[in-house]
């Protein structure tokens, strides 16, 4: 899939809604999920062609930043907003990677989309929903 092909494709993807609940109330088992920190989860269930594989990752928009990665991504983001934005997309390539988000963090955050590793090309959008801060991603190659 061609980088136009995957942003077209992750663009139309992001109009399905998300399902943002708390954790004990869901029990859906074909979406992608993320975990909250306050206990919910957000359920993302795009529709999937043969080649697809999506990811979505949310962090709460105004909870502290960690002091660790705060120390060691200092200088690479601009603020709040954007460490958050870059550590949900982040996490996004780590999962549609299938690379720990620890091997991740104690790199860099992830360029600019698309990102590239070993071939594999991941397509993301990072967006607010609500209180949070919301990655979508899609692998290709």
């Amino acid at each position: 899939m061609t980088h136009d092909a995957a942003s077209a494709r992750l663009a139309e993807a992001m109009l399905t809604p998300l399902v943002i609940e708390h954790a004990t109330d869901h029990a859906c088992t074909r979406g992608t999920h993320s975990r909250i920190a306050d206990g919910r989860v957000v359920c993302w269930s795009p529709p999937r062609g043969d080649d697809e594989v999506y990811a979505v990752d949310a962090e709460i928009a105004a909870q502290p930043l960690p002091p660790h990665l705060e120390v060691r991504w200092r200088g690479l983001w601009d603020g709040h907003d954007s460490f958050w934005a870059a550590w949900c997309a982040s996490e996004v390539c780590a999962k549609l990677w299938d690379v720990p988000i620890v091997v991740m963090a104690a790199r860099s955050p992830v360029d600019s989309s698309p990102v590239t590793l070993a071939g594999h090309t991941v397509t993301y959008a990072v967006r607010h929903e609500g209180d949070l801060v919301v990655a979508f991603g899609v692998l290709s190659g």
